[in-house]
C-alpha cells in the first residue's frame, strides 16, 4: 500500500536524467531524419529518371 506521503513527495529530476532525456529525444529525431533521407535517396536512385 502506498502512503499519502510517498505520493505527494516527488523528487526533482537530476541533471543527468534531464540530459539523457534530451539526448534520447534528439537522437530519435536524428534517426528519423536519416531514415527519411535514406528512403528518399533510394527512391531517387531506383527511379527511372535517366531518360
Amino acid at each position: 500500500m502506498v502512503t499519502s506521503a510517498a505520493v505527494t513527495s516527488k523528487a526533482a529530476p537530476s541533471a543527468p536524467t534531464i540530459t539523457l532525456s534530451a539526448v534520447g529525444h534528439n537522437f530519435r529525431r536524428i534517426l528519423t531524419w536519416l531514415s527519411t533521407l535514406w528512403r528518399t535517396t533510394i527512391i531517387v536512385a531506383l527511379s527511372d529518371h535517366h531518360r
